[in-house]
């Protein structure tokens, strides 16, 4: 076991893949910090980790200086009504 800082926009699954490997971990991580599964980190917050899981996953992320940061914590932006989900068919776009 281990601490490592939490990095911009990240949640506990982008922590289990990121240092252990699997995103199974994120449970572990979970309980260990005392956290529910879907907790909102900020940057910087101190988390202890279990051990690696699978080293190939998570040599894939340190030399290359990539961590996986899939947390939204930006309410404003996920909120715009645009995409497909919200287009009319010959009003917002074309049929061809």
């Amino acid at each position: 076991m281990r601490s490592i800082d939490v990095k911009d926009n990240q949640c506990l699954v982008d922590i289990a893949l990121e240092h252990c490997g699997t995103i199974e971990a994120a449970y572990d991580i979970a309980e260990l910090n005392g956290l529910e599964l879907t907790a909102t980190l900020t940057t910087g917050q101190v988390l202890l980790v279990p051990d690696v899981t699978d080293e190939f996953v998570v040599a894939t992320f340190e030399p290359h200086y990539l961590y996986p940061n899939s947390a939204d914590n930006d309410l404003e932006a996920s909120s715009v009504n645009e995409g497909i989900g919200y287009w009319l068919i010959e009003i917002d776009n074309e049929v061809q």
